[in-house]
């Protein structure tokens, strides 16, 4: 029993390298898995995003077609901007027409803060997917259980814990600070270049006891000089209090290579 049991404790630290080395090789595995727009040698683009105004007005439409078109006008003259650069926050910018009333002014302060709002939690929970990588680096914890791999890691206070199947495609990514607590199931296609986000269903709750708040975002893409980039988004949001809905596309797009 001495013996078997030296044995056993002899094997320990081998085994837990094993593991070690087993974990970071799944690690590689799926970061290769995942399409990148940092590895396809991307150093930043640039689109002009539209919001579709014809559907945001669709309802006052049948209510006051007159109210309808006078705003459709001044929305139309609305131009919103975005810049990404891999491992950076996007840049949300817009410009706007000379307000012809006070009144007026204040709705499109509302309008384009909604606007920019929706734009950069957009490019925030999509570049992760797309832009780098959604993989931590070698130092996560990876634990193989139920023909899954559970992978847990730290970026300073954010703690991150991923759920993937056995073909490395993320079913489930759980985000926990002090403030909030935040669970998103993405969906992907398979390109040529890797699992592509296409779709995202997410839940967020403030802690210690504030609200629970759902999105829901759908992506199409377009080839811009051999990348993939967006091309429309769809947003479905609900605060507890209302639900938002918004269409946007994105054209005018400029992709700079490393």
């Amino acid at each position: 029993m001495k013996r078997l049991l030296g044995l056993v404790l002899g094997l320990l630290p081998l085994l837990a390298g094993e593991a070690l080395a087993d974990g970071k090789e799944t690690l590689d595995a799926a970061r290769a898995a995942y399409y990148s727009l940092r590895r396809e040698g991307l150093a930043s683009f640039s689109c002009l995003a539209t919001p579709n105004w014809d559907a945001a007005l669709a309802a006052r439409r049948r209510t006051d077609p007159v109210a309808a078109e006078k705003t459709y006008k001044v929305l139309s003259a609305l131009t919103f901007g975005v810049e990404v650069t891999p491992g950076q926050r996007a840049k949300v910018m817009h410009t706007e027409p000379p307000s012809t009333s006070e009144k007026e002014a204040e709705g499109l302060k509302l309008v384009t803060s909604g606007v920019e709002k929706t734009l950069s939690g957009f490019f925030d929970t999509w570049a992760p997917f797309v832009a780098t990588s959604p993989i931590p680096p070698a130092t996560a914890e990876v634990v193989e259980a139920h023909d899954l791999w559970n992978v847990d890691y730290k970026e300073g206070s954010l703690r991150i814990g991923l759920v993937m199947r056995k073909d490395l495609t993320i079913d489930l990514m759980h985000l926990v600070t002090a403030s909030f607590d935040s669970v998103i199931q993405p969906q992907f296609i398979k390109s040529p270049k890797g699992l592509l986000l296409t779709a995202v269903q997410g839940q967020y709750r403030q802690l210690p006891t504030g609200p629970a708040a759902s999105l829901q975002l759908r992506i199409e893409y377009q080839d811009v000089t051999g990348f993939m980039l967006p091309k429309h988004l769809y947003v479905s949001s609900n605060d507890g209090r209302a639900v938002t809905l918004m269409d946007l596309s994105f054209g005018t797009c400029q992709a700079q290579r490393r």
